[in-house]
């Protein structure tokens, strides 16, 4: 979801145009990888000569094969390919395909379901018609709703990303909870700036992603890979923060609780008297 989130992010900066289709019978387009027979569907049964039982033999990935999903996900790789997509590093459902500093297309593959967006609408009605001679696709179209479904805002500000839960371990010290917290952001921040890199909307030459943190312990912890006795029980995995910092992808700055917004989200909610 986070990408598709970016996705129409950019869509509507960039006033670009997005269509979603529906490939019918995905599966049955892949051809199968190896050998494979089943017993003929029951009120269909044909018999040899002799009467012997008869086997079919698949020719398409059926469904509810193991490969089916890999096989149907390989075949229409190459088809992107092929048109001149190249595949993210960051999420390889997501493909752009870049013309010039003014024109491209971002398509966005889950199953069988395409999301299609593109500067122009004569380069989306390209690739609409290029996988539609291919496989035989149903374009959705857009559904329609009112202000009293889908409520809006006038002034919605940046895309956020926000996740809230419990963590997986019991954390000795207010620092080692945040530094733990920081790691999974760091996580999530490098995913999303190579992903607006993959979309054309940083370059790797930008800056790197600020993140704000409100613990002073847990900043100098990332910051001085010093080995303390408080803190060396903490998991290796956790401290890959370190060397994103050290080859200049993440940096960190301190702000105080008052600054910070994104405390709120983090706090439950009072129950109503």
């Amino acid at each position: 979801m986070s990408s598709i989130r970016t996705l129409l992010q950019r869509v509507m900066q960039n006033d670009m145009i997005i269509h979603q289709m529906d490939v019918k019978t995905a599966y049955l387009n892949a051809p199968i990888d190896c050998e494979l027979y089943m017993e003929q569907p029951e009120g269909f049964e044909e018999h040899g000569e002799n009467g012997e039982k008869l086997v079919c033999k698949l020719n398409k990935s059926l469904y509810g094969l193991k490969q089916s999903g890999r096989n149907w996900n390989n075949l229409l790789h190459e088809n992107l390919q092929k048109e001149g997509f190249t595949q993210s590093q960051a999420d390889p459902c997501v493909y752009v395909r870049i013309i010039d500093s003014k024109r491209c297309v971002i398509v966005i593959v889950w199953v069988d379901d395409i999301i299609i967006a593109a500067s122009h609408f004569e380069l989306l009605t390209t690739v609409k018609e290029s996988l539609g001679e291919r496989f035989k696709m149903k374009d959705l179209g857009i559904e329609k709703v009112s202000d009293e479904e889908s409520p809006s805002l006038e002034d919605p500000g940046p895309l956020i990303s926000w996740k809230s839960r419990k963590q997986p371990i019991v954390a000795l010290s207010t620092c080692e909870a945040e530094y733990i917290a920081l790691a999974n952001a760091v996580q999530e921040a490098k995913f999303l700036r190579q992903l607006c890199i993959d979309m054309k909307v940083l370059s790797i030459s930008d800056d790197n992603v600020l993140t704000q943190v409100d613990n002073q312990g847990a900043i100098n912890l990332a910051r001085n890979p010093v080995h303390h006795q408080r803190s060396k029980h903490i998991d290796t995995k956790y401290h890959f923060i370190r060397s994103e910092i050290q080859v200049g992808i993440i940096s960190l700055k301190y702000v105080p609780t008052e600054d910070n917004i994104a405390d709120v989200f983090t706090k439950p909610a009072s129950k109503a008297s």
